[in-house]
């Protein structure tokens, strides 16, 4: 059974989704997975799907927000590929925090996110997918772990609201 994985997003060049299907179809990776993409532009992607010969191998589609976060329950695995810099480092991706909060494991490419680094959260490498794929238990430990990095954020954003507080009501 082939593991699912889904990409919700745009197609800014930042999202690195030419890197994503070139890798796709050089290393054959749709012959072991199930991909799918919500992103905001159905045409320009398709476009980019015909260019990497994948147009009948990758499924695409644009739905409300509220829609791809219900299709989340049918996925095991959500692609963040963003490279190392500065902004990265310090960034808090709403998707990563979406795929993480509803059981999905990020399959990423540069592991230095925001504090999810720091808090060691479990990810996949992209490009070393097909020599690492989880087994089922091993993606429910995964899951759990990355569940926990979710409510070690969530407290330090709710520590780190009640020090600005406090510094507004002082000054």
């Amino acid at each position: 059974k082939k593991l699912k994985i889904v990409y919700t997003g745009g197609l800014q060049v930042w999202q690195n989704i030419p890197f994503v299907l070139k890798i796709i179809s050089e290393k054959q990776y749709h012959l072991y997975f199930d991909f799918t993409f919500y992103v905001s532009d159905k045409n320009k992607f398709k476009k980019l799907l015909e260019h990497y010969n994948l147009i009948d191998l990758v499924d695409f589609d644009t739905l409300p927000h509220l829609e791809v976060l219900e299709k989340y329950k049918n996925f095991n695995l959500g692609l963040v590929i963003r490279d190392e810099n500065i902004v990265n480092k310090v960034s808090l991706p709403t998707k990563l925090i979406e795929y993480i909060s509803y059981g999905l494991v990020p399959i990423i490419k540069n592991p230095n996110i925001g504090d999810f680094v720091k808090l060691n959260y479990s990810f996949v490498e992209f490009e070393n997918l097909l020599n690492t794929i989880p087994e089922a238990s091993e993606l429910k430990k995964m899951r759990d772990w990355n569940f926990e990095v979710m409510d070690q954020i969530y407290a330090n954003f709710i520590e780190n609201s009640r020090k600005l507080i406090d510094i507004c009501k002082n000054s």
